[in-house]
């Protein structure tokens, strides 16, 4: 393996939160400032630094190569990285190179995601840009076979594991399904929603009844404090 031993990555930036994913053959790829590093959980080392990003990491994404090998189509360690920028870089881990580089715009990557069930390629590279952007990629080639804009900002996605067709987004209050989702044309329908109710505005639903519940309480506690100190100063009127 080629190594880049030079390369110091320090700390973590706080965009480089969501940029971490561990592999099928046991590595961990890992965003740290501009730069990808690979570990080994074995023995807890660096074992790669993969440096060519100008913007901040935010994906990282191990591709799952399931697919028939031999000798001459071999196994290789491919990684998919996106950054802050919009870059997409497709790495060959083994020798620490990119093996090509692609993007739409300077748009930020939101997620990233191989096509890990298709037969006739598994070049396929879906990434999805805020704020509702979805592009499918050629990642062999940096070829853009198509892109989606939805109507919903959208945080993230999911396959179904079952069905390559159904895809669900996150939202920022709900969950967007389709069921369309295709290689070989752009997807027309919007998907259908449904919502979520976040816990913090449940959380701050409570605390805002719990809040007017506490004033009500002390209002009628002053309010009868009042009453009392009155009759107590001023005296009850005489019965006749």
């Amino acid at each position: 393996m080629k190594l880049s031993p030079k390369t110091v990555t320090g700390v973590l930036h706080l965009q480089n939160k969501g940029a971490c994913d561990w592999g099928w053959q046991g590595l961990i790829a890992q965003g740290c400032q501009r730069y990808v590093s690979i570990i080994d959980p074995k023995n807890v080392q660096v074992i790669q630094v993969l440096v060519k990003h100008k913007g901040t990491v935010v994906k990282v994404k191990w591709s799952h190569e399931n697919y028939h090998h031999d000798l001459g189509s071999p196994y290789t360690l491919r990684l998919a990285s996106g950054d802050s920028n919009g870059l997409i870089i497709i790495w060959d881990v083994k020798q620490g190179e990119p093996k090509t580089e692609f993007s739409d715009g300077n748009k930020p990557i939101q997620d990233l995601q191989w096509l890990s069930n298709q037969d006739a390629s598994y070049d396929l590279l879906v990434a999805l840009h805020p704020p509702y952007s979805m592009i499918l990629w050629n990642a062999d080639t940096g070829t853009k076979l198509w892109k989606k804009s939805y109507t919903e900002t959208l945080l993230s996605f999911s396959f179904d594991p079952f069905n390559h067709r159904n895809v669900a987004f996150l939202g920022q209050d709900s969950i967007i399904f389709i069921e369309d989702f295709s290689i070989t044309k752009t997807p027309s329908d919007n998907g259908k929603k449904f919502y979520i109710c976040s816990p913090s505005s449940q959380a701050s639903s409570l605390k805002a009844e719990s809040s007017n519940g506490s004033l009500e309480k002390k209002s009628m506690s002053s309010k009868n404090l009042a009453q009392k100190m009155s009759s107590i100063l001023v005296g009850e009127p005489s019965k006749k």
